[in-house]
């Protein structure tokens, strides 16, 4: 089968391209990225199907708004031109082949058109690509023959996949270190039986007893677990007080404050308005003042004339003493607090071993809760393991004690009978009976002490048998108790060895949250639990230490701004080194001896051009001054100078009342307000839930372990059965596992022979394999070397004079050569049964000219009898092209932006 011309639709770079290949032998030329690659797998995905995800193969999924697909016409010896279409948007990418009868089939009519070529025989035969070059150091004869036979070029693929069958339905069978096969198991539950039978209980344990200690145990565990359940909700509760604590305490203070405070909110807005407005005529006052000031030609003094300068500012300051006086005794409040907060971390730091300088990373419920399940599983292990530790002991010994009690019954039964004095006495007398009958001639006398010998002989046989059957049957009893006590040890150290690995695991799990929260990886689990509701506490303490740190900070930055403010009066008043309050207090004192002064001086002036303003201003003034004193009688407001104090007082309640509103829907649930808290209690309290906590989960261990120890032997008891029924149980066991090794032994016979098969194939196709490609290979290497051969199972060459290389002792190019006259070789033997071109891509790189040349004229012979198509940006190949006329298709020339 021949392409012809290849129409992409949409793959990789192409867009809306076609190409004519209707050639024997096409050499496809470009640069790197010119998209001759990308033509390759288009041509394998049409053939095939497009390539799955998990195929890592690059992704040729074009532009957003163009199909992804194309066509490929073909010219078959049967069907004619044909044309395959295949676009992964249609038909979920499977193909759609129009042939000449104007037909149209699918995917099951191309496979049947391609078979028995495969995507892995074109992938492994028909398709070459540079990087496969070095797989010629691996060639062998026994590759060879897989070759040969894998890519079912002999029409031996079926007989590759029984034996693959084969092999497969053995393994299932039968391993001999698996645990899954069937056999494998069927061994392990007869060597089960085999155990249960030999170590048979003696011991008769009461069925009903086990019956009532499980259900007792069952209740307590369910008693137990409604305990736990309440105690964990508690325990939700008051850890969520806990996490909330920082703002109930702010709630009850603002409470406090506002149960102790009035809120005057029409008379507020009412003041604020009234001040603003004898603001506005104070100052206008004192600007015509200030003007009038000017006009006289009184005498002022220095500390007058200061005062005149600044008197807007110095009006300020005196107005800005109660919101200092507030500023200095909140700072102290703070401290106060600040010194409270680092004495309880300080205690809470010596209590519970916490560092207070560390920030510890809070854990959520579902961190604690992890931590106190690995604490549960981290004590169960390691009872577990001191069980184990004790019951070894106990085994060793009892191993010990039984193998003394062995070696004493095996030297009893190495030792024959020996005859006790009264046997020894009872011969002596027979004998002297017997000599008596003779010598008197009583003959009688010689028969009774023949048969009394007789008698006694076998008398003592008898008991001696006896004495050997019971030393025997105790000697069986001691060696199937050693049987148990070994198989009992055996499954101590799997135990023990399991608890050691959940150990590892634990403290994997450990370190983890100790490096997560700062936890001492040398405490126990169970101090980190102690250790949890100090730190919460902790947690909470340094957020209110922050917090008050940072009120602080804003305070005395306004402080700070305060003294700023009055600085420059300094020059005429002594507040250098005065605290901010005296300071400001001075200030207040000298502001109200210049505006005496001030009063003073004007009292004694000439009237002036502005003496009707300042009477007007005046009597509005005294207006505003009235209706001020209205309201704040309503408000009682004691002095005029508390005014900004108190429309600051009560903007700051208005927004606590909004702060409270706030923290009331926040804590709505959490706390009952009418009841007293108190930090110190409430983490008692936790601590209590935790230790009750504690203390169910380790009754929940025992009742659990006792609840699993009666059930464990209850099921003993229900599953062993009697003797009878385990000797059934055995010979159906036996019946079993003969049968699956007589269909294990069929399997491997089949196997056997398949291979017996193959061998005889592959010794049958190899010699011609190895002359074609020997002789391609001598054409390839300009007649150097002639011959390819297995020496020793390795593939060898041997030159013109009759020396022998291996391959690894070959140049890199002449390696590339070997390889590529083996592959030529394989489609040579085999291309009459495989409708496919021969794609190669840059195989020639280590080709010199003269082999280059070779490499052309051969695949110029070939070409006669399969299509080749050759992808390239070697000048010198297109050279070689040019001058026998060969067809090329140029990509940088044809392809379009």
């Amino acid at each position: 089968m021949r392409l012809t011309r290849i129409e992409i639709y949409g793959f990789g770079k192409w867009q809306n391209q076609h190409f004519e290949i209707d050639t024997p032998c096409l050499l496809v030329f470009g640069s790197n990225e010119s998209g001759k690659s990308t033509l390759y797998h288009f041509i394998r995905a049409m053939l095939f199907g497009f390539p799955k995800k998990r195929d890592k193969i690059r992704d040729f999924t074009p532009a957003a708004g163009v199909l992804f697909g194309g066509r490929l016409t073909c010219r078959h010896a049967v069907h004619g031109e044909l044309i395959i279409e295949r676009v992964r948007e249609k038909n979920n990418g499977k193909s759609v082949v129009y042939l000449g009868d104007q037909r149209i089939v699918g995917d099951d009519f191309l496979e049947q058109l391609l078979a028995p070529l495969t995507q892995t025989v074109f992938d492994q035969v028909f398709s070459f690509q540079q990087e496969q070059l070095g797989d010629v150091v691996h060639l062998n004869e026994e590759v060879l023959q897989r070759t040969l036979l894998s890519v079912g070029l002999t029409g031996t693929r079926r007989l590759e996949m029984a034996e693959a069958d084969f092999f497969k339905q053995r393994q299932e069978i039968y391993k001999p270190a698996g645990r899954k096969p069937l056999l494998n198991q069927e061994l392990s539950r007869l060597a089960e039986l085999e155990a249960q039978i030999s170590v048979k209980e003696a011991q008769i344990q009461d069925y009903q007893l086990l019956l009532e200690r499980k259900a007792q145990h069952h209740q307590q565990l369910e008693r137990l677990a409604e305990a736990a359940d309440l105690l964990a909700d508690e325990l939700a509760q008051k850890e969520k007080q806990q996490q909330h604590w920082p703002l109930f305490q702010e709630y009850r203070a603002i409470s406090r404050q506002l149960d102790t405070a009035v809120v005057y909110e029409a008379e507020r807005e009412a003041v604020e308005r009234l001040y603003r407005d004898w603001q506005y005529l104070q100052a206008e006052e004192q600007r015509l003042l200030h003007e009038q000031m000017q006009q006289t030609d009184l005498s002022q003094s220095g500390a007058f004339s200061f005062y005149l300068a600044h008197e807007a500012q110095f009006e300020q300051l005196a107005a800005s003493v109660p919101h200092v006086e507030k500023l200095s005794l909140y700072q102290a409040h703070l401290e106060e607090q600040l010194q409270e907060t680092a004495r309880e971390m300080a205690d809470l730091a010596a209590r519970y071993q916490i560092d207070e300088t560390a920030d510890p990373t809070p854990l959520s419920v579902h961190d604690e809760q992890a931590i106190q399940h690995l604490s549960g599983e981290e004590e169960r292990v390691s009872q577990r393991l001191a069980a184990i530790q004790r019951e070894k002991e106990t085994q060793l010994s009892d191993i010990a004690q039984l193998e003394q009690q062995l070696a004493d019954t095996e030297k009893k039964l190495g030792k024959l009978p020996l005859p006790y004095p009264a046997v020894v006495l009872a011969g002596v007398l027979v004998i002297v009976l017997a000599a008596v009958g003779v010598l008197t001639a009583q003959l009688w006398l010689a028969a009774a002490a023949i048969v009394l010998a007789g008698v006694g002989f076998g008398s003592f046989l008898l008991g001696s048998g006896k004495r050997q059957l019971a030393a025997k049957e105790i000697y069986r009893t001691q060696l199937s108790q050693m049987d148990v006590l070994q198989d009992r040890h055996r499954v101590l150290e799997r135990e023990q060895e399991e608890c050691e690995r959940e150990q590892q695991t634990q403290q994997q799990k450990k370190i983890q949250l100790a490096e997560t929260f700062g936890f001492n990886q040398e405490s126990s689990l169970r101090d980190w639990l102690i250790q949890l509701p100090g730190r919460t506490r902790m947690q909470q303490l340094l957020v209110k230490q922050q917090s008050l740190t940072n009120q602080l900070t804003a305070n005395n930055q306004q402080l700070e701004q305060s003294r700023l403010a009055v600085s420059f009066a300094e020059k005429w008043i002594q507040i250098a080194n005065l605290p901010i309050l005296d300071a400001y207090g001075r200030v207040k004192s000298f502001v109200e001896e210049q505006q005496q002064l001030k009063q003073t001086k004007l009292a004694g002036t000439a009237e002036d051009h502005n003496r009707e303003q300042l009477s007007r201003l005046a009597r509005n003034k005294t207006e505003k001054e009235h209706d001020l004193s209205l309201v704040m009688k309503q408000a009682e407001i004691k002095r005029f100078e508390d005014i900004p104090a108190w429309l600051e007082e009560q903007q700051q309640l208005q927004d606590k009342q909004r702060r409270r509103e706030e923290l009331l829907l926040i804590l709505d649930g959490l706390f009952d307000f009418q009841t007293s808290y108190e930090a110190a209690e409430l983490a008692a309290q936790i601590a209590a839930c935790h230790k009750k906590t504690a203390r169910i989960r380790e009754q929940v261990k025992q009742e659990q372990s006792a609840y699993h120890e009666v059930g464990y032997a209850l099921r003993q008891i229900e599953q062993d059965g009697t003797l009878d029924e385990l000797y059934q149980k055995k010979a159906s066991q036996l019946d079993v596992t003969e049968e699956l090794s007589r269909d294990w032994l069929s399997y491997r016979f089949a196997e056997r022979l398949t291979q017996d098969v193959f061998q005889y194939l592959s010794d049958q196709q190899l010699p011609a394999l190895l002359a074609t490609a020997g002789s391609f290979f001598n054409t390839l290497t300009l007649s150097r070397y002639d011959k390819l051969l297995i020496d020793g199972q390795q593939l060898a060459v041997r030159d013109a004079q009759q020396r022998t290389f291996g391959i690894r002792q070959l140049s890199t190019g002449v390696q590339d050569q070997l390889y590529i006259a083996f592959r030529l070789a394989f489609v040579h033997l085999h291309h009459d049964h495989y409708p496919s071109p021969m794609i190669i891509d840059d195989g020639w790189l280590h080709f010199d000219e003269d082999r280059k040349k070779a490499f052309h004229s051969l695949l110029v012979q070939l070409s006669s009898r399969i299509q080749i198509i050759c992808l390239s940006s070697d000048m010198a190949m297109k050279r070689l092209f040019e001058q026998s006329d060969g067809r090329i298709l140029r990509l940088n020339e044809e392809e379009k932006e």
